[in-house]
């Protein structure tokens, strides 16, 4: 098959190089799959699961060659499954903006990070911070900020200290509360 695969490509390599849909292939993938690449401490693989988007587009469209002189019927089959995909897609991703757990602990997740940067521009090293009285309960602010992860990541400190729900507090630390 791999080598049926490369014959293919072998003699129809110039109109393969020269074809919009090689070139849309790339682009789909470096677009989708370039927060895999470029955000490394990021925890989800999605991103790089909606790159190979571009790369079956341009695997599809080759292994064609092998099956068809003509190619206009490939054509427009293939902009139709890149339409209803784009369409499937933004309802999907709709749909999952207004039910996911996780998009409302983004959400979560972003309203206290903003707002601990809004009291604590900058913390030294080695820093704690505490939250109390929050109006989101402590374990799920935890899970929300993935214990002392988030806030790690965005002051890009690793020595970074977060404690959730502490009733005593220590001189030198960062109380964050919605009190």
């Amino acid at each position: 098959m791999l080598s049926w695969f490369i014959t293919i490509f072998y003699k129809n390599y110039h109109k393969i190089l020269s074809s919009y849909y090689l070139k849309l292939g790339i682009l789909i993938f470096l677009f989708t799959a370039s927060p895999f690449f470029l955000l490394p401490n990021h925890l989800s693989s999605y991103y790089l699961d909606s790159g190979f988007v571009g790369i079956s587009l341009m695997l599809g469209f080759i292994y064609a060659f092998g099956f068809s002189s003509n190619n206009k019927p490939l054509e427009i089959i293939s902009s139709i499954s890149l339409i209803l995909f784009f369409i499937t897609s933004l309802i999907s991703v709709n749909f999952m903006n207004q039910t996911s757990w996780i998009v409302w602990r983004g959400e979560i997740a972003r309203k206290y990070i903003l707002k601990v940067k809004d009291q604590y521009p900058a913390l030294p090293k080695g820093a704690t911070v505490v939250f109390e009285n929050t109006s989101v309960p402590i374990g799920e602010l935890n899970v929300a900020l993935y214990g002392d992860k988030a806030l790690r990541l965005y002051y890009n400190d690793k020595t970074l200290n977060v404690i959730y729900g502490k009733k005593t507090y220590k001189p030198g630390e960062f109380i964050i509360s919605d009190r």
